[in-house]
């Protein structure tokens, strides 16, 4: 009696299960078109595409012809930079084609970044050591849903603070690698959404970090490597209330100095410090209670001496 009971709730499982799979539809697809000609490397996206790290994903195929994937994935592509230099070869690539797009070593003409904005469906540039006009960067503003910016070690032309202004949509923006006035910084520090901003090796002085207090909704910030920055420069930070994270090695801020942030809530701070005492660190965890402190050797070598801040 209870083998057959047992059979017929193995049969009666086994008739559900069907029917589930029976019912069940296959995941929507959808298709994206690259020109004939590849332009690059595309790739599936594997991470949030707003976080930091790499935007390769897992790869898809070279960026030519038609691809069918699930409607839910977003395509990530490395631009080959005979296409930055010749825009044109971009004129077949579908509006929503990527999320993301990846561009290094190019001398880009003052047409491409245009041709760039006509991709409604990016959210995501990054360009390092590439050729940036004022004009250019103007008219990213036209990608609505352009939310993370990178232009590092870049020749810029032009007035590049009032470009970048116009993005309003920035949530994440790294200038790291050139050279940044304090006009270019107050006037960055009035897009409404930045929540990330990346100033690292730009020759800041203290008066350009007094522009980032505006930011109320700074989480991140990395002002790392630029010799001008003290102390003095840090108190003006604690008028962002958002504030969790900072990135100061190769500053001649201690760790000490970050006292002067007391009453934020600090989750990781990376300072340029070899160790520190108990004493040190037990004020740190008082003030900061939930925050990592990561410490980076004061060790410079070679031409660094000249770049950095002065060991101390």
């Amino acid at each position: 009696m209870r083998i057959h009971a047992f059979a017929t709730v193995v049969c009666i499982s086994f008739s559900v299960i069907f029917a589930l799979m029976a019912q069940a539809k296959p995941p929507a697809m959808r298709k994206v078109h690259f020109p004939a000609k590849s332009i690059g490397k595309a790739h599936l996206m594997t991470s949030e595409w707003i976080t930091l790290g790499s935007i390769n994903g897992r790869f898809l195929g070279s960026a030519g012809g038609d691809y069918l994937i699930p409607a839910t994935e977003k395509v990530a592509l490395d631009l080959d930079p005979r296409v930055a230099e010749n825009p044109t070869m971009l004129t077949d690539l579908a509006p929503d084609a990527v999320t993301a797009i990846r561009l290094l070593y190019a001398d880009t003409p003052d047409s491409f970044l245009p041709a760039i904005s006509k991709l409604s469906g990016l959210h995501r540039l990054e360009m390092r050591e590439c050729s940036v006009s004022e004009d250019g960067l103007s008219q990213l503003a036209k990608i609505k849903n352009l939310e993370r910016l990178v232009i590092e070690n870049s020749d810029f032309k032009g007035d590049y603070g009032k470009g970048l202004s116009k993005i309003k949509s920035l949530r994440f923006l790294s200038l790291a690698g050139n050279h940044v006035a304090p006009s270019t910084v107050a006037t960055i520090s009035k897009l409404p959404n930045l929540e990330y901003l990346c100033l690292s090796r730009c020759a800041l002085s203290n008066e350009a970090i007094k522009s980032v207090s505006s930011l109320k909704r700074l989480k991140h910030l990395d002002i790392s490597s630029n010799a001008g920055l003290s102390a003095a420069g840090l108190q003006y930070l604690k008028a962002c209330p958002a504030l969790d994270t900072i990135r100061v090695p190769f500053t001649t801020i201690r760790a000490h100095d970050l006292l002067r942030l007391k009453g934020l809530a600090l989750t990781h701070a990376e300072l340029h410090e070899t160790s520190l005492t108990s004493a040190e660190m037990a004020q740190l965890k008082k003030a900061f209670p939930k925050c990592k402190f990561a410490l980076r050797p004061r060790e410079l070598k070679g031409d660094d001496k000249m770049l950095f801040a002065p060991i101390r």
